[in-house]
């Protein structure tokens, strides 16, 4: 790769470590949001393939000579800014889909390095996935809160099918007060005999 082509690639990579930079920190705020745990937890996930492609590119950029960036960009503080958290994924997912077109731009050039070519590869991969889960989570929050269908839930165990077969032992009774009449409601007094 000559010097021109190497200086384009490392700006590149540093483009793309600002943005996942901020992809980090909107995964955070995501991550603070969400009220299901299997949510969370594939949040938390997307928030590690982000960490660990932001260590990815750095290593590229120094690899190739170059210094890496120290800047975020102004991604996250845009995502976290709407009102809306089926938006917020949906934007996070474009974001994705934006990152994956540089990483595409990037895998056609000639003379791309072998371990360059091979974690672009991988974080291509791991954004493909992040962006599909991203959208399907906000149709299915956005269904559940606002009339659609709801997300499947545990099936509960079958009914009996009568009454009889639920064999069920009786639960005690609880003695009745005897109440005269005459006596406005209020109980007859214990007689001790």
């Amino acid at each position: 790769m000559d010097r021109t082509a190497s200086t384009q690639m490392i700006q590149m990579l540093n483009e793309m470590l600002e943005e996942e930079r901020a992809a980090v920190e909107a995964v955070i705020g995501l991550v603070s949001m969400a009220t299901d745990p299997h949510e969370r937890d594939t949040l938390e996930r997307i928030g590690g393939d982000e960490v660990w492609a932001c260590s990815g590119l750095r290593e590229r950029v120094e690899a190739l000579g170059g210094t890496p960036s120290r800047h975020i960009s102004d991604f996250a503080n845009y995502v976290l800014s709407l009102d809306y958290y089926p938006e917020r994924l949906r934007t996070f997912g474009r974001h994705q889909r934006l990152i994956m077109e540089r990483i595409s731009t990037l895998l056609v050039q000639q003379g791309l390095e072998t371990m360059t070519r091979q974690f672009l590869e991988v974080m291509l991969a791991q954004h493909e996935d992040d962006i599909q889960w991203c959208e399907q989570r906000a149709n299915t929050f956005e269904a559940s809160r606002y009339g659609g269908e709801l997300p499947p839930r545990p099936t509960p165990p079958p009914l009996p099918a009568t009454a009889s077969d639920a064999a069920a032992p009786e639960k005690p009774r609880r003695p009745r007060r005897r109440v005269d009449p005459d006596a406005n409601g209020k109980a007859e007094p214990p007689t001790v005999g």
